[in-house]
């Protein structure tokens, strides 16, 4: 007996898109993926939007969402192998990709709100001791270690929040206040801890908003944009890992994945393929 013709994609497709409506969750899911892989899921999208059929429609805005943030990463990619990635600016896309409430427009209404703030306090010209004494009078702080929360590293959670941040994220965002203000910061690490200078000033916020002057014994080591956002990652990662965060230590390497083009999950489960599982151990006697 012949073998029945293999069906052709576009077959494939309509059948994924009959089943995104199914009330079995993992063979919606399955229609979806096979949806995503087609290439064709923008256009998929259009149709499925209109549909009269509740979870179809639900199923179609849980594509959308994916698409979104493909898009946004794709844009990471994209701007960090062409130089062009600001460490702020990466920041931001994180907190895009990690939260799918949050929007470029909330993030730029923080920054926005963080500016006017840092203004109501400067008199004359900004100097480098009044940049410190503004992020302690806006009660940006460090947390106590270790520094495993998530919330220490989205901006849009430290904006939002109660001021705490990694030291990372601090010196960035007080390299976003001074240097459009005539005051130059540098993001560095000093004898190993993150902080930001100008001249041979130097700021730690780990150890206080207290300046000071830079020493010969000091070892000061300047880092860049992609220096900088490779530690800000790297630190996202390794507290996901350290507090077991499986779904964010997934995100966090999948955005590694793609911006060095690296193939395959190294990691065990629960970190690595979640549809690996640990054989199970005998019953102890």
């Amino acid at each position: 007996m012949p073998d029945s013709p293999a069906p052709s994609p576009s077959s494939r497709l309509q059948a994924a898109q009959a089943l995104l409506g199914d009330s079995d969750n993992e063979v919606a899911s399955l229609a979806m993926e096979c949806i995503l892989k087609s290439g064709k899921a923008e256009e998929s999208l259009a149709t499925l939007q209109d549909t009269a059929d509740k979870n179809v429609r639900k199923r179609a805005h849980q594509l959308g969402t994916l698409l979104h943030q493909d898009a946004i990463l794709r844009q990471l990619v994209q701007d960090y192998e062409q130089a062009r990635l600001s460490a702020l600016d990466g920041m931001m896309r994180i907190d895009l990709l990690y939260d799918t409430s949050s929007s470029l427009t909330f993030l730029q209404e923080q920054l926005t709100a963080l500016e006017t703030e840092f203004k109501k306090g400067i008199r004359g010209p900004l100097t480098f001791s009044k940049l410190c004494q503004s992020m302690e009078r806006m009660d940006f702080f460090v947390p106590p270690l270790p520094w495993l929360a998530i919330e220490d590293y989205l901006i849009g959670d430290v904006l939002d929040g109660d001021g705490g941040a990694s030291p990372l994220v601090l010196s960035t965002l007080c390299r976003h206040l001074a240097t459009p203000r005539g005051l130059p910061v540098t993001i560095a690490t000093c004898n190993g801890f993150i902080g930001f200078t100008h001249g041979d000033w130097v700021c730690l916020p780990e150890q206080g908003w207290q300046s000071r002057q830079l020493t010969r014994q000091d070892e000061l080591c300047p880092l860049h944009d992609q220096q900088i956002f490779q530690l800000y990652l790297c630190q996202m990662l390794a507290g996901a890992m350290a507090s077991w965060e499986a779904y964010d230590v997934h995100l966090f390497l999948e955005i590694y994945q793609s911006l060095f083009g690296l193939k395959g999950n190294p990691l065990p489960y629960p970190f690595g393929d979640l549809g690996l599982r640990q054989p199970p151990q005998p019953d102890a006697p």
